[in-house]
């Protein structure tokens, strides 16, 4: 699930297990720490687990949302049902 507040996007664990397989070309990485990328054809996808909020709904841990302006435009393109 995602969760938009002003202009920050969050996406919860769930939403991240998920996402990898709905965007063309894409592969989920680890960073370390607990943190991972979406690598996309058209660039990274960020989630920040330190900067996530908590939010109604949420299934597992919440994660900021950043990266390159392209590689998330594909990703919320293809979001749906995430």
């Amino acid at each position: 699930m995602m969760h938009k507040v002003g202009e920050k996007t969050y996406a919860d664990t769930a939403f991240l297990n998920a996402i990898q397989s709905k965007v063309p070309g894409a592969e989920m990485k680890p960073l370390g720490y607990g943190e991972f990328y979406l690598q996309t054809p058209v660039g990274k996808v960020q989630f920040d687990r330190i900067r996530g909020v908590d939010f109604e709904g949420q299934d597992g841990r919440s994660h900021l949302v950043y990266g390159d302006a392209p590689a998330v435009e594909l990703m919320l393109a293809h979001a749906e049902g995430c």
